[in-house]
């Protein structure tokens, strides 16, 4: 009898510490879970603004080149900074990276507008360099965000040759 009754009492232990940390365990593994999607839906959103900052800036160049007339809306740089200060703090190099190169296109871009309106020739030297360090911002951003490596100018420079990529023409 004192063999069965150490058995019910072990059985006892056992479930009721099976009960208390059964739901322990999977509060754990399901808020683990939920901050995971957050976080790859957080990427997502991120890097699909970061292209849609790309769209944005061609637009722009178009309308201040060429009066192509594009709605441009607000800059997609404003929901990239959001997103990147808000969930991603540790990519607050690569952010303030992209939004110089994307300011330095857009003056590029102004300048020649200007020069434009002056009824000087279009001079499209230096748009290569630009575009070139504005990729370049975009793609470290999207690593840094990720957790891809990032990449120096001279790597971008060899996959665009390696791909047999053109530089940048302005259209």
């Amino acid at each position: 009898m004192g063999e069965n009754l150490l058995a019910v009492v072990i059985g006892g232990v056992i479930a009721i510490v099976g009960g208390a940390v059964g739901p322990l365990i999977q509060h754990f593994l399901s808020e683990r879970t939920r901050d995971e999607e957050a976080r790859r839906t957080n990427v997502r959103a991120l890097i699909l603004a970061v292209h849609e900052l790309s769209d944005w800036m061609e637009r722009d160049r178009g309308n201040q080149m060429f009066d192509k007339g594009h709605e441009l809306g607000t800059s997609p740089l404003a929901t990239i900074e959001a997103l990147a200060r808000v969930h991603f703090p540790q990519a607050s190099l690569e952010l303030a990276t992209l939004s110089v190169a994307t300011a330095r296109c857009r003056l590029w871009t102004t300048e020649r507008a200007k020069e434009r309106l002056a009824g000087a020739p279009l001079d499209i030297s230096g748009w290569t360099s630009m575009t070139e360090e504005f990729q370049l911002a975009q793609s470290n951003l999207i690593a840094a965000i990720s957790g891809g490596q990032r990449i120096s100018a001279e790597e971008l420079s060899s996959v665009r040759a390696a791909a047999a990529l053109p530089p940048n023409e302005v259209t």
